[in-house]
């Protein structure tokens, strides 16, 4: 919802502008048939994925970022070439590389958010995984084919032809969407067949997908018990997660070098030997491209499945409606299947209540209609936050560990796959080479960055702003800010007005380097030297964008978040329900005790330890079953509570001090239910007044909490309890936020050092909704503690600048 708000703040000037170029640049609507038609598809993905996790803005931002990032690749597939002595002018051989390349290398944009922001895709779904894919993907077709489109002649029988599946084809079809079919001898029959190569989208989803059902398959090998039977099946599942992405991108890669190989040369099926031989035995029985489209259905399907099994799973967190949202226990179906046909029967009673629920927010009828809109947005936001609880509650680990090591698997998974693919590539781009016959040129990016060039050139300056405009206000309405939007469009535009040099370049490094030092002029050079730098090097249009979306990160997520926090009534109707969602698990557990056996015995720490005894004991293995989704309910269904009185406490807080004036940094803010809890030896918020003289550091409870009496150790001060200004002065020092906001403020803490401004404390409690108390006011009293105020200034200064 929030995309289509901005779209629509965008929607007059951009429109507007759209119908201008429309008629003033020519080709320009043949053009952008591949990014409405692939958006389109993106758009019907996310509406059939009823489990996704992911937003649409996020889909849209990563579909934008990945058509930029195809001109990096195409460049490293041709300097990969040069390195290796595969020349560019032999495009037998850049047709094998680019396989092994590209595939790999449309995947490597996910790696930045894994290592950025771990601990959100440790938690995704597997659809998740599937339509990220799809947005990578999406955006090396859009950018190859556009530019194909804008450097090639329109007219009305390429207009046919398309219209008649001839070509490339396009339509709101969201897998065979961009695909390319071309007649061709098949191997083994020599039958006069039609091959197929899908769109980039296709096989990038086919990869995330299989990488999303391998991360389950591995976590379900690690739930399953430590008895010599349980133990074998998981190594099957361990060894499947590993080989299945493997087998995957084997088979994209297959499919995408012998297509490609097939342009150029054709007769290269008969050729046999080592590396042909399997080639085209893998690409013949994988039904030469017209597989791949049927695979990524049937692994769409598998992740709903997983995903809503995985909802199923967390229990009362999973679910939005009590009534709507319960899957039927199947307990007529043998063990061995019931799970799995549970899984699918979740898929349609989850989507089920998911849309039932959105609907009652729309329909309200003792509401007006504006009131409607607000509280289906609502409705619609609150749906994605159960779901994104549901996957969180079911991922294993504890943090900060296991998001540390996600980034740290995330990398190393990256570097083996991608070095491993580079080293296959060269191998085979040097077997092909000299055999093969040179295609046209266009077919590959220098080729295509020279069409490109041409056609840029030959517009005037006013279309060419026209299309800059244009460009910056889709990034923008996409969810980029507008610094980011400038510099992403910056590097095109320079990609398409350099696009001869670049092309020559791509082609021949030395012979291109060598012409333009002996042609150069003084007065030349200077300018290239001052376009290249006002494009790429920091201070640039996109360096400060980078920067500033870097900064602003932390604070937008957390802006975004404090926007999105239930109201205090809300919370403590959540609260109510997980206290009886948490004595009903727990009544259910205790019914089905064994005799012999006690609630302890399947708390989180003992119970793998007891259902393994009871396994070997002879129990029933549908009994066992039984058992541990029981204890797994108890077991998020315990913290549950906690946390939400934990936010009610900070929701009460933070509305408590800015009624009073007080100003919560974003980095202070409350972060919501879906948001990991603030963490130990940390402040729980901390507030600047409105005159500047004052920062408040209360300590926050909600509900009945109290002041915990219990002295913990200080690093200066010995022991303190919570509450006292020594106490307080401690969590000020560990604390990393308080530390960056000193530095970033540094005439406040200049202001603390000297005692010009006040440091200070108390109790904010908020028991129920409605009524807040305050009290234990202390004065903190920073200034008077040299060593603290020591410890800190050396804290800020390591940090350095912001």
């Amino acid at each position: 919802m929030r995309l289509l708000s901005r779209v629509a703040q965008l929607g007059q000037v951009g429109s507007l502008l759209l119908a201008v170029a429309l008629v003033v640049v020519e080709g320009l609507a043949h053009a952008l048939v591949p990014a409405v038609s692939l958006l389109a598809g993106l758009l019907v993905l996310v509406a059939v994925a009823r489990t996704r996790t992911v937003s649409t803005r996020s889909l849209t931002m990563l579909l934008s970022a990945s058509t930029v990032w195809a001109l990096g690749i195409a460049v490293l597939t041709t300097a990969l070439g040069n390195a290796e002595g595969l020349s560019a002018r032999d495009d037998g051989a850049i047709i094998s590389l680019a396989a092994f390349v590209e595939e790999p290398g449309k995947l490597l944009i996910l790696l930045l958010p894994a290592l950025v922001a771990p601990g959100r895709m440790r938690r995704m779904a597997a659809s998740d995984w599937a339509l990220m894919g799809y947005a990578a993907g999406a955006g090396f077709t859009i950018a190859e084919d556009s530019v194909r489109r804008l450097t090639t002649a329109t007219n009305l029988w390429s207009i046919l032809a398309e219209l008649f599946d001839e070509g490339t084809h396009y339509s709101l079809n969201p897998l065979t969407s961009g695909s390319l079919e071309r007649g061709l001898e098949a191997p083994f029959t020599g039958e006069w067949v039609e091959v197929m190569a899908v769109g980039h989208h296709v096989s990038t989803m086919l990869v995330a997908a299989t990488l999303g059902l391998a991360i389950a398959a591995w976590r379900y090998a690690g739930r399953l018990g430590t008895s010599d039977a349980s133990v074998s099946v998981g190594l099957w599942w361990r060894m499947l997660s590993v080989v299945g992405p493997v087998a995957a991108l084997g088979y994209v890669i297959t499919d995408h070098a012998a297509y490609n190989a097939s342009v150029a040369w054709s007769g290269w099926v008969d050729e046999g030997g080592l590396l042909f031989g399997p080639l085209s035995f893998v690409w013949f029985i994988c039904g030469m491209g017209h597989g791949q489209v049927p695979v990524v259905v049937l692994l769409l399907g598998l992740c709903l499945a997983v995903d809503a099994h995985r909802r199923m799973r967390a229990g009362f967190m999973g679910r939005v409606d009590p009534e709507r949202g319960a899957v039927p226990p199947l307990s007529g179906v043998s063990a061995r299947w019931r799970e799995p046909l549970r899984a699918v029967v979740a898929v349609g009673v989850f989507a089920w209540s998911d849309l039932a629920v959105i609907l009652s927010g729309y329909t309200r009828p003792d509401l007006t209609r504006a009131e409607r809109m607000r509280r289906g947005r609502r409705v619609g936001q609150l749906i994605l936050q159960v779901r994104r609880q549901a996957m969180s509650v079911t991922s294993p680990g504890g943090e900060p560990t296991a998001r540390r090591r996600w980034a740290l698997g995330a990398l190393v998974v990256a570097a083996v796959s991608v070095a491993a693919c580079l080293a296959v590539g060269v191998v085979i781009g040097r077997s092909i080479g000299p055999a093969a016959s040179s295609p046209d040129d266009a077919v590959f990016f220098a080729g295509l960055l020279d069409g490109l060039a041409s056609w840029w050139d030959g517009l005037n300056p006013a279309a060419q702003i026209l299309l800059i405009a244009l460009g910056v206000l889709a990034l923008m309405s996409m969810g980029a800010s507008a610094a980011l939007a400038m510099g992403a469009v910056g590097v095109v535009t320079w990609f398409a007005g350099h696009g001869h040099g670049v092309a020559a370049f791509m082609r021949d490094p030395r012979a291109a380097t060598a012409s333009y030092v002996r042609n150069v002029t003084p007065g030349q050079l200077l300018m290239d030297v001052v376009d290249f730098a006002t494009t790429f090097i920091p201070g640039s249009a996109l360096g400060v964008g980078l920067r500033t979306a870097e900064r602003s990160l932390s604070a937008t997520v957390a802006a975004r978040r404090s926007a999105r926090l239930p109201d205090l009534a809300s919370l403590f109707q959540m609260r109510d329900e997980a206290l009886a969602a948490r004595r009903a698990a727990e009544a259910h557990l205790k019914d089905l005790l064994p005799p012999g056996t006690r609630m302890p015995d399947f708390n989180k720490r003992n119970y793998e330890d007891t259902l393994d005894l009871l396994r070997r004991g002879g129990h029933d293995r549908e009994a066992l079953d039984q058992l541990r989704e029981a204890s797994e309910n108890c077991h998020t269904a315990r913290p549950r509570a906690g946390r939400i009185t934990e936010v009610a406490g900070e929701v009460g807080g933070l509305q408590e001090l800015e009624r009073h004036g007080y100003t919560v940094p974003d980095a202070f803010r409350p972060q919501g239910l879906e948001a990991k809890p603030t963490g130990p030896r940390k402040v729980d918020m901390l507030a600047v007044s409105a005159d500047r003289g004052s920062i408040h550091v209360p300590e926050l409870k909600g509900g009945t909490g109290r002041l915990k009496t219990n002295p913990v150790r200080t690093l200066f001060e010995g022991r303190a309890p919570q509450g006292t200004p020594a106490y307080v002065r401690d969590r000020m020092l560990r604390d990393d936020r308080v530390i960056e906001f000193f530095r970033d403020n540094p005439d406040l803490w200049e202001g603390v050092k000297r005692g010009d401004i006040t440091v200070t404390s108390d109790v904010i409690s908020t028991p129920e909704a409605g009524f807040v108390n305050r009290g234990n006011p202390i004065d903190v009293d920073l200034a008077s503690h040299p060593q603290i105020v020591t410890a800190i200034e050396q804290r800020i200064a390591a940090l350095g600048s912001p």
